[in-house]
């Protein structure tokens, strides 16, 4: 859900690019959409597909010609780049797009966070008591810049770091602070999604599968997701590594 990319922070660095925070979702009338475009012309750093929001409206024929806007993504966009040593797009790129509304309020971006459920681990860190026994270090860069941007005390990532975080993030929002927690399957399954790529997730799901009744290998990456944060974590961290033993005996 948190998006960058770590060439463009490099760039930042260099004073060839400065970036900015922003929350990118889709206002058309299809029910998902690829972010090429995005990516293509405002250097959108997100390789997840938008989705498109509740239908508003239908044709004679039951077409859907209209919805809700679709969930935010969340990602740090290049703003200015140095276009005699860099190419690329950049935010007018991102707003000259249409059925694509760029997101800048604070309250929104911070709401968003909330409304995934997941605190993205590059900002937030991911703790043990929450993954499953595994950890992820935030990135400094980003971290540094969502903290600074929202406002935000660092409080580290430990243990109970995500219930303070969000209760911080529902305080810039100007919500009420859920105090139910996220349940563990559901921070690993985004946790994969953000840190493996479908072929990988599929190679895991393969491995550990203990027959085609329980994942077909023809589904997106969104379900392998789901279904490999229904089995042991360290089964998984193994399978993901390449590292899980298995009977070849079992094989189909």
């Amino acid at each position: 859900m948190f998006h960058h990319e770590d060439f463009t922070l490099e760039l930042e660095q260099e004073d060839r690019a400065e970036t900015a925070i922003i929350g990118l979702r889709y206002t058309g009338n299809k029910s998902s959409v690829a972010p090429r475009q995005p990516r293509r012309e405002g250097g959108w750093p997100g390789r997840q597909t938008f989705q498109g929001g509740k239908p508003t409206d239908t044709d004679e024929n039951g077409k859907v010609t209209a919805r809700e806007p679709g969930p935010i993504q969340i990602g740090i966009n290049p703003d200015w780049i140095d276009r005699d040593t860099v190419e690329g797009g950049t935010l007018a790129g991102l707003e000259a797009l249409p059925d694509f509304e760029v997101i800048y309020d604070d309250e929104l971006l911070a709401e968003a966070m909330l409304k995934a459920n997941f605190l993205p681990p590059t900002v937030f860190g991911s703790p043990p008591d929450q993954t499953g026994g595994e950890r992820i270090t935030p990135v400094y860069e980003v971290r540094e810049a969502v903290f600074d941007q929202l406002g935000l005390n660092d409080i580290g990532s430990g243990p109970g770091s995500h219930e303070e975080y969000r209760s911080q993030l529902a305080e810039v929002a100007g919500v009420d602070a859920t105090t139910d927690e996220v349940p563990a399957d559901k921070q690993r399954e985004q946790q994969y999604i953000e840190n493996h790529s479908r072929a990988a997730l599929k190679d895991a799901a393969e491995v550990l599968r203990e027959d085609t009744d329980d994942i077909a290998l023809n589904v997106g990456k969104q379900e392998f997701a789901e279904w490999l944060a229904t089995q042991p974590a360290g089964d998984v961290r193994d399978a993901l590594a390449g590292e899980y033993e298995t009977d070849d005996s079992d094989e189909e």
